[in-house]
């Protein structure tokens, strides 16, 4: 299996929508997060665009995807945040390194266009601490969801 990465083009919207449906129902909360399909694409095509998607294939097909995007910290501009938003291995290709060469692929974007680089994981997420860890992150925040 031979795995590449590139950067998502706007053809890949449906599929990573389609992906990103499958995610909200994996992750159990009371609001459905996806609800206008015109804003979903909308959105998504502005990460393309103007911040970063990158699109895990394996002979041709897509199996996976980050997507992240930029912004200058509130209080000093000069840093420059990476901010992951969604991270997603096609579940028949979980356990075999994809999710690794796209976190690898997103910090090296980072490390060359940001000051910073926030990275989290979901209650669900299979993937340990110490795999970040040893990517050079630190613990920073705990982030907690409430919902009304």
């Amino acid at each position: 299996m031979i795995t590449t990465i590139r950067r998502a083009e706007l053809f890949d919207i449906d599929w990573i929508l389609g992906e990103l449906k499958i995610f909200s129902k994996a992750i159990e909360t009371k609001y459905e997060l996806y609800g206008d399909e015109k804003y979903s694409k909308d959105g998504l095509e502005m990460l393309i665009k103007n911040h970063i998607v990158f699109i895990a294939e394996c002979d041709s097909e897509r199996i996976g995807f980050v997507a992240g995007y930029f912004t200058p910290h509130l209080f000093n501009p000069q840093i420059k945040i990476l901010s992951e938003l969604f991270w997603w291995t096609v579940p028949k290709y979980r356990r075999k390194g994809v999710g690794a060469m796209l976190m690898d692929e997103f910090i090296m974007f980072g490390e060359k266009n940001a000051q910073w680089i926030a990275f989290s994981l979901t209650w669900m997420t299979k993937f340990s601490d110490s795999s970040l860890l040893k990517r050079g992150f630190k613990p920073y925040e705990n982030v907690f969801l409430k919902e009304a």
